[in-house]
């Protein structure tokens, strides 16, 4: 039933200072009848042994497994008597949808889940759907139970639940959504509108998604959102942990008031209030995906829990300053007293309550007390980078700069004086405004002389608009391609007029490619060659996002790792960064190694192998420094430029071959040069391509300096292309060459070596060093069978033939080395996720090689 009084609902939605009126009853009370009670598990298969608890979770298993005592639903008795008329539900909840006889819809939705739909076809029939079902145990069975009170105490219109058992009754009989398992539900009242029934949810005037609101306030200035009692809605969220808050779990309602439609939010589904996410690698999931985050005494991270319901966060809570967050919060905080929390927990089922009572009072109460702390870190969240949206229609912006770093903007329809938006920003809270204007023939006035405020950006629309920027101080930046404008500028004012098409909107959360803040996650190194050995490391991978700067505005990984059979480690950090110098792309490659060079059997293509391999092992450290520019010649080729430093460091020990050789660059050795390097890639798939090409060409050149006595160069080259026939067996022919040639005196670690994974298999790593080399690899795999082993498995076996040489000025050979063999691969979920093995055979023996894909 809702929870609201409609006189003090469109109070709120004119804007009172706190958006927070008690709430009242909307219409008739839920009647009251004689009851049949039955005991009931809600998830006995949610049961679980420690080991089990300990990676997946302890969660609400207890309560899960715990009987209950319910009452049946009456379907002739409550509302007047109900008539079941579909089932619904979208992703994971089964609901079943009743018309009562009181004229108001109600639906009862499951406790229990089924997450078959939320995964992807190719999961639904394997162990990831026992994995994601047993998740749902991490919810509070008896959650929006307690909820309903605490919103009802914050004054957040509301649909009031209550817990059923339904019937074994004829009346039910056809409807999918009613069966063993998923009839324990909680029903209550269905927002709608006339005139789908008699009478509407709250006395709404209408009922709309998130969607379609975004339509309403795009349209038409005249369409408003109550974005304090979004706010108070928000902050419940928070208080909590209702991490699941996309724009899907919203309805919102419309409630007139001189000529303003005021829309005021319904929240819904509640499941994952309350929610506890422990478990190892439940723990370890919440890198990955930032939104798991569990409820507890304290605050997690602001960012995480907020995560799902930022597109609707960053559209509606933008006309709120600092002094509203505040006020809201204490309203808030002063309304949920002891007595309150106390009596909402006791809404549980008394056998709940006595497990969990006590826990969550305790918790509820502790995060009251601590309410202003996160929702100053949330204002600061959403305060940083600010998107303003004007609408379609003809619309007056206006912007001053302040003095003291402020800058008030201020938005009204030119039919209409009163503005819509209007709010003053602070620099030491907000460093960026973009100001979308959208459609209609737009009026912006820019002026003021103070400049240390926010950076402003102005997004123009599809119509004819004036821009005209007075100010004396302080940047505009306009961005408008399209209508016959009228910009007047400024002394700081820069004006872009290059044609950009907006990113398409996510279907299913309605945002754009994220355009702002940063993000940073773990990142595993693992591998195995036979001469490195087992390689362990791990590293960061961070990314920042900006303004027209798609997919990011930069991108760091930054890793290290110990290899066991060469006893060294290898360390390294890669970067992008956009926007620096437009349009070229800023890279950067940072490396310590000492994996680079791991033998060394002297130069020429018919070198010996006379004595033991560690005889011939080689203790070097490489240092490199690489800046680049690269520039995008299509969408699937790019060139790169840049200088380049190296610097190596070889250990000379006792009684190996280059302790006694010593060729040029043992010892320290210092190089600098500029590099070049051209990359096209069509490849379906990099790991495990079936189709496509890739082509690398590039070189570097090293003056006389530091170490280096004579100028010398390198060339390098290799292109590989895959054909997959349509027969059985799905045939694909993958065949690589590859080369390299050096010129002038070199150092042995610039040499041309074949020989190892990347080349010649079969052969020890770096077996062969010259001035030049050149390598062939042909693969023929076959896929033998699809199979489900736990997720979807593919199996397939391929064979291999390699061969390289290398070619040293004054030698004389036309020996070629070659390797032939073959393997297995399995791919996991899709060839994406390959794991293949091969062993390749040449004259010096057989070699084993386990990777992650395959070598090209």
């Amino acid at each position: 039933m809702a929870r609201v009084n409609t006189a003090q609902g469109v109070g709120l939605a004119l804007g009172l200072a706190a958006g927070l009126a008690p709430a009242g009853a909307g219409g008739q009370a839920i009647p009251p009848s004689p009851a049949v009670r039955q005991t009931v598990v809600a998830g006995a298969h949610y049961r679980a042994g420690w080991l089990h608890r300990l990676l997946l979770g302890a969660h609400y298993r207890d309560l899960w497994t715990t009987p209950i005592e319910v009452d049946v639903l009456d379907l002739s008795r409550f509302a007047g008597g109900l008539t079941p008329q579909s089932c619904g539900g979208r992703r994971q909840t089964k609901s079943l949808r009743l018309h009562g006889a009181d004229g108001r819809e109600y639906v009862v939705r499951s406790v229990d889940k089924d997450p078959t739909l939320a995964l992807p076809p190719e999961l639904r029939a394997t162990f990831a759907r026992d994995l994601i079902q047993d998740q749902i145990s991490s919810a509070h069975p008896g959650g929006p139970l307690v909820v309903a009170p605490l919103l009802d105490a914050a004054g957040v219109l509301h649909a009031e639940p209550r817990v059923v058992l339904l019937p074994d009754d004829p009346r039910l009989a056809g409807f999918d959504c009613v069966r063993p398992g998923f009839r324990l539900g909680m029903i209550e009242e269905r927002p709608t509108e006339p005139p789908d029934n008699d009478v509407g949810f709250a006395g709404a005037a209408e009922l709309a998604g998130t969607k379609k609101l975004f339509e309403h306030l795009e349209n038409d200035a005249r369409h408003r959102v109550d974005s304090r009692a979004f706010l108070a809605a928000r902050l419940m969220d928070v208080f909590m942990g209702d991490w699941d808050r996309h724009q899907d779990q919203w309805r919102w309602a419309r409630f007139d008031s001189a000529g303003v439609h005021w829309w005021r939010p319904i929240p819904r589904d509640r499941d994952q209030a309350f929610a506890r996410l422990d478990g190892l690698l439940v723990w370890l999931t919440g890198f990955y995906q930032p939104q798991v985050v569990g409820f507890g005494d304290d605050y997690p991270s602001i960012w995480r829990l907020t995560f799902a319901g930022q597109v609707p966060d960053r559209r509606l809570l933008v006309d709120l300053e600092r002094p509203v967050w505040d006020s809201v919060t204490t309203a808030i905080r002063g309304r949920l007293t002891d007595s309150v929390i106390d009596a909402a927990v006791r809404r549980l089922p008394r056998e709940y309550y006595e497990r969990n009572g006590a826990t969550l009072a305790r918790a509820l109460k502790r995060r009251r007390d601590h309410l202003p702390a996160i929702a100053a870190r949330y204002y600061a969240l959403l305060a940083g980078v600010v998107d303003i949206h004007a609408t379609d229609e003809r619309d007056l912006a206006e912007v001053e700069h302040l003095a003291g770093g402020r800058v008030a903007v201020r938005l009204s329809s030119r039919r209409a004086g009163d503005p819509y938006y209007q709010r003053t920003f602070d620099r030491r809270e907000t460093r960026e405004i973009r100001l979308y204007l959208h459609g209609g023939d737009d009026r912006l006035t820019v002026r003021g002389s103070d400049g240390s405020g926010p950076r402003l950006r102005v997004i123009g629309g599809g119509g004819d608009d004036e821009l005209v920027d007075s100010s004396r101080a302080g940047t505009t930046r306009l961005y408008d391609d399209r209508g016959n404008n009228r910009i007047v500028t400024g002394p700081r004012t820069s004006v872009d007029r290059r044609h950009y098409d907006e990113p398409p909107r996510d279907t299913s959360t309605l945002g754009r490619p994220r355009d702002w803040g940063s993000r940073w996650v773990p990142l595993t190194w693992v591998g195995y060659t036979p001469d490195i050995g087992l390689f362990v490391g791990a590293g960061a991978a961070g990314t920042v996002y900006g303004f027209r700067r798609l997919p990011y505005s930069s991108h760091v990984v930054v890793r290290a790792g110990y290899a066991t059979a060469a006893a060294t480690y290898r360390a390294e950090l890669t970067g992008e960064f956009r926007g620096i110098v437009p349009p070229a792309i800023v890279t950067l490659h940072l490396r310590a190694s000492g994996i680079d060079v791991l033998r060394f059997y002297g130069f020429g293509n018919e070198t010996p192998a006379a004595g033991a391999t560690d005889f011939y092992k080689v203790k070097q450290q490489q240092y490199l420094v690489a800046p680049a520019l690269r520039f995008a010649v299509s969408r699937s080729a790019d060139l790169s430029l840049g200088p380049v430093y190296k610097f190596a460091h070889t250990n000379l020990q006792p009684g190996t071959f280059i302790d006694a050789a010593r060729p040029y660059g043992v010892a320290d050795y210092g190089q600098i040069g500029g590099t070049a390097d051209f990359r096209a890639d069509t490849r379906d798939a990099p790991r495990a391509a079936s189709r496509g090409i890739s082509f690398r060409l590039g070189g570097s050149v090293y003056p006389k300096a530091l170490d280096v006595t004579a100028a010398f160069g390198e060339g390098h080259a290799e292109a590989a292309t895959y054909l997959t026939a349509r027969m059985p067996l799905q045939p694909t022919l993958a065949v690589r060459v590859g080369g390299k040639k050096v010129w002038g005196t070199y150092p042995l670690h610039e040499a041309a070596y074949v020989g190892g994974a990347t080349t010649v298999r079969g052969f020890v790593e770096h077996r062969f060093a010259g001035d030049a080399s050149v390598h062939g690899n042909v693969e023929l795999r076959l896929s033998l069978a699809k199979f489900f082993f736990l997720v979807p498995t593919e199996l397939g076996l391929f064979g291999l033939g390699d061969a390289g040489r290398v070619f040293l000025s004054g030698e004389t050979s036309d020996r070629w080395h070659g390797a032939a063999g073959g393997g297995l691969w399995i791919a996991f979920l899709n060839r994406a996720n390959t794991v293949s093995v091969a062993a390749a055979h040449s004259v010096e023996g057989t070699r084993v090689y386990v990777r992650a894909g395959f070598p090209f």
